[in-house]
C-alpha cells in the first residue's frame, strides 16, 4: 500500500552550533518556536560576508515582547550557522532598526510587503 504526500511544501533546515541550542533552550517554548520561524523566513536575506561573524536583531511579540539578537556566521553561496542568541533591551533593538540591522530590514529582498534593504 502507498502512502500519499499530504502536503508539498519543501522542507528547511536550519544549521546550529551547539551553544546556540543551549542558550535558546533556556527560553519558554513560544519564544523557541517565534525565533526558529523568523530564521526559517529571512535566512536567505542574511548579509553574507566571509570569515565574519555578524549580528541581527530581532523580537518576538508577546507580553512582554522578547527582544533578541542572533550572532551567526554566513558564507556566500552556504546556509547561516546560527552561533549565539541574546536577549536584548528595547533601546538596544531600536539601535539595531536604525542601523538596518534586524531580521526584516536585512537582505535585499521584499517579503510579503516588507522592505528589506542591503545595508551599504
Amino acid at each position: 500500500m502507498d502512502l500519499k504526500r499530504k502536503y508539498t511544501e519543501a522542507s528547511r533546515t536550519l544549521k546550529f552550533d551547539i551553544y546556540f541550542i543551549e542558550e535558546l533552550s533556556i527560553y519558554p517554548e513560544m519564544i523557541q518556536g517565534g525565533v526558529l520561524t523568523q530564521l526559517i523566513e529571512y535566512e536567505e536575506y542574511l548579509t553574507c560576508v566571509s570569515g565574519l561573524n555578524q549580528t541581527v536583531g530581532g523580537v518576538v511579540k508577546g507580553e512582554p515582547p522578547f527582544f533578541f539578537e542572533i550572532e551567526y556566521l554566513k558564507q556566500e553561496g552556504e546556509k547561516a550557522i546560527y552561533l549565539d542568541i541574546i536577549p536584548l533591551e528595547l533601546d538596544d533593538y531600536l539601535d539595531l532598526i536604525t542601523k538596518k540591522q534586524t531580521l526584516t530590514s536585512n537582505g535585499n529582498a521584499t517579503r510579503e510587503g516588507t522592505d528589506v534593504k542591503v545595508d551599504s
